[in-house]
């Protein structure tokens, strides 16, 4: 009888939890917990951080989704059925998995993560063992649109390199060490399609390789990364342990870590992302001093992923002892969980451990190997431990949108829902239609317009969610920013813009494009692009030019001003260096064009000098457009763009007064359409980016001032489109 009943245990063991459900709506044993992180009343003493956490949740988590039922002929419909549920996050929920465990984990894990990552298999000293497990899960979550994440590229300590690089070790041959580590950086990127990389882990603590290779070696993996990624959108991060989870003995490690960014960036490395792992070995991390803690890399103006969450039982010779209840485990989940997702540069949370194993093993010391573990999101039957429960609370009800509602006398519904895809349903007159649509960082108007002869459904975002990013012309503030490059360009970030325009003016960096990229990045700053005298595009500068600007990131070069564009000869000599330059430039992905002023609208072939531009050069030649030119030379903007159509990839948003006019020079304080313009930059210009420019400031009013008045302005504009 003992017999049979082991072996029934030992079956059961291994068996699903069939009733165990994973939509996070189990909350049985969380109560206690729930009722303080949801009870506002309660948010006093050690639950005051609370407040300032949930404040910024609302602001920086959710979004406002417009939803209007039109019919063919633009009248609101009221009364129809409209249901919003979101369907993927746009913050990174995610989990690791070890490749062996994938077809236990695979039924259930849709439910825990919108992203995945490999504990070891994309590792390049595992390449020979796991390598084969990675394309059917990689094509997996592909069908279940589920993102995954590379970890890692490069390991720098010997014990975590290939063994075929082990024989590099005696340091008499580092140029062949050098030219190893190039190759699996190259093998690696190229050949896995994820959506980020871990390009160096843990590089405080293993040095070995960059003891050989220089620390600068750090810098030029990350640009191999960058060159050599399969997806060119994936994100590279540098990643480290013990940072925002570091016991307070160990919080220098935090200043190590930002040396070793700053100085990786100095060096022209792209890094585009920090990774901290979040695993907690202590229990004396307070939610606020994490906040704390993310701080210290806020100036950096990069996304942030928590690589490696998890709460760790911890027994070493190092005087660590932690040994959290299941509750304990639980409670803390949630409050770092909060804190993390509260966090306005923190992109995503990965959990390290998906799968309770039947024993437990730690690198942080010797423990018991008869206990199951405790650390995962999901006990090895498939059952739920708190912790687990607490994970798909926050993620699928806590932090989820689902909401029915009836459109009102305007047609309308309004969401503010959490950022990321939807699914929508709007049910009327017997007509049920379905669609998706994604609510990101700016607030979405969805005009639904249902045919009464075929049932479709037409669905038109507004001109609002589609506005190119904003640039500044450096030119309107040249005097602040020769006082003060660093600090203007600082302020011009902080009012909002997202690029800038160079006028030739390079300031302290005009031989090192690399260190102003750089500068720009931290900022949170792209170059726009940069006007530059047609002399630096001829045949004996152009290559350096090029070289120039393709290191700042810059792919739009504009010519602002050459007096033979108003001139019957020398017209035709321009249009055909413009020619030559654009032909040149697209072998660097630079695109070259032409800035107007008002002589350009002059007659000329019974068009203007403008016209006979554009139609003698090539369709990638760029007409960057100065509204403010051509509305001073009495002519219309939009009109232009809509002739001239995809050759408007930026547009100078400018006021040009006319003399002893009473007109204001400030955006908004005008009588000019601006939103007629952005339409048309929209729908025809395949404007890309929309560059505010101040030539001329009210009394009173410094250059900057002007600028910021008319960022106003626009952005007012936009706000009403």
């Amino acid at each position: 009888m003992r017999i049979i009943l082991v072996f029934v245990m030992f079956i059961a063991s291994c068996l699903p939890a069939w009733s165990t459900t994973y939509d996070g709506k189990d909350i049985s044993g969380l109560e206690s917990l729930l009722k303080v992180g949801e009870t506002p009343a309660l948010w006093q003493g050690d639950e005051a951080w609370r407040d300032a956490a949930e404040q910024r949740i609302n602001e920086f988590r959710k979004q406002h989704l417009l939803i209007q039922v039109v019919d063919d002929t633009g009248q609101a419909i009221p009364d129809v059925k409209v249901t919003a549920k979101l369907i993927k996050h746009q913050f990174a929920f995610g989990t690791v998995i070890l490749a062996k465990h994938f077809d236990k984990v695979k039924p259930v894990l849709p439910a825990f993560a919108n992203q995945i990552g490999f504990g070891n298999a994309l590792k390049y000293k595992r390449k020979d063992e796991l390598a084969v497990y990675v394309p059917p899960i990689l094509e997996w979550a592909k069908q279940q649109n589920i993102d995954v994440r590379g970890h890692n590229l490069v390991w720098p300590g010997w014990q975590y390199m290939h063994d075929d690089a082990l024989q590099y070790k005696d340091g008499k041959n580092n140029p062949a060490l050098k030219q190893f580590v190039d190759q699996q950086i190259q093998i690696a990127a190229q050949k896995w399609d994820v959506m980020a990389w871990d390009v160096i882990n843990e590089p405080i603590d293993n040095k070995d390789i960059q003891a050989m290779l220089g620390d600068e070696a750090m810098a030029d993996w990350f640009k191999l990364a960058a060159k050599y990624r399969r997806n060119k959108d994936a994100l590279l991060y540098i990643n480290e342990n013990r940072i925002i989870s570091a016991p307070h003995q160990q919080a220098y490690r935090i200043t190590e870590y930002r040396s070793i960014i700053d100085k990786i960036l100095q060096q022209g490395g792209p890094i585009e992302a920090i990774g901290v792992q979040a695993r907690f070995r202590v229990d004396d991390i307070t939610p606020l001093q994490v906040y704390e803690r993310l701080e210290q890399f806020a100036d950096l103006k990069l996304p942030i992923m928590a690589t490696e969450f998890e709460i760790v039982d911890t027994n070493n010779n190092k005087g660590f002892r932690f040994a959290p209840s299941e509750l304990r485990r639980a409670e803390l989940t949630e409050n770092y969980m909060s804190i993390l997702f509260s966090h306005p540069q923190v992109n995503g949370v990965m959990a390290w451990t998906t799968l309770n194993e039947l024993s437990k093993s730690s690198r942080a010391g010797d423990k018991p190997l008869n206990e199951p573990e405790n650390k995962g999101l999901i006990n090895w039957d498939l059952s739920l431990p708190l912790n687990g429960k607490m994970w798909l609370y926050l993620t699928k009800q806590r932090w989820h949108t689902d909401i029915a509602a009836t459109t009102d006398q305007d047609g309308e519904v309004l969401v503010h829902g959490f950022k990321g895809q939807y699914e929508l349903t709007i049910t009327s007159a017997n007509k049920t239609i379905h669609l998706t649509t994604d609510l990101a960082d700016e607030a979405k108007t969805l005009i639904i317009k249902t045919s009464k002869n075929n049932n479709s459904v037409q669905q038109e975002q507004s001109y609002r969610d589609k506005i190119p990013p904003l640039s500044v012309q450096l030119w309107s503030i040249k005097d602040e920013l020769k006082a003060d490059f660093t600090g203007t360009l600082k302020k011009l970030a902080e009012l909002g813009f997202k690029g800038v325009e160079f006028a030739s003016d390079f300031g302290p960096y005009q031989t090192n494009p690399a260190g102003l990229k750089t500068l720009l990045d931290s900022f949170g700053l792209k170059a726009s692009g940069a006007h530059v005298n047609i002399k630096q595009l001829d045949a004996q500068n152009i290559a350096n030019t090029l070289d120039f600007m393709q290191t700042l990131g810059v792919d739009l070069v504009i010519v602002p001003w050459d007096k033979r564009a108003w001139h019957p000869d020398g017209v035709k000599q321009l249009t055909q260096e413009l020619n030559e330059a654009a032909a040149k430039a697209s072998k660097w992905g630079i695109n070259i064009g032409f800035h107007n002023h008002d002589k350009e609208f002059n007659n000329f072939q019974k068009t203007s000098f403008w016209d006979y531009i554009a139609s003698h050069t090539a369709n990638t030649v760029v007409l960057q457009l100065d509204a403010g030119w051509v509305n001073f030379a009495g002519k219309d903007p939009i009109a232009y763009v809509k002739k001239y159509p995809g050759r408007t990839l930026s547009t100078h948003f400018k006021i040009r007064t006319k003399p002893n006019s009473q007109q204001s020079p400030i955006l908004g304080q005008d009588k000019y359409d601006w939103g007629a313009l952005l339409k048309a930059n929209i729908a025809y210009g395949g404007t890309q980016w929309i560059v505010l420019e101040q030539e001329e400031y009210p009394e009173g009013v410094t250059p900057l001032e002007a600028v910021a008045l008319s960022k106003s302005g626009l952005d007012k504009i936009i706000a009403e489109l």
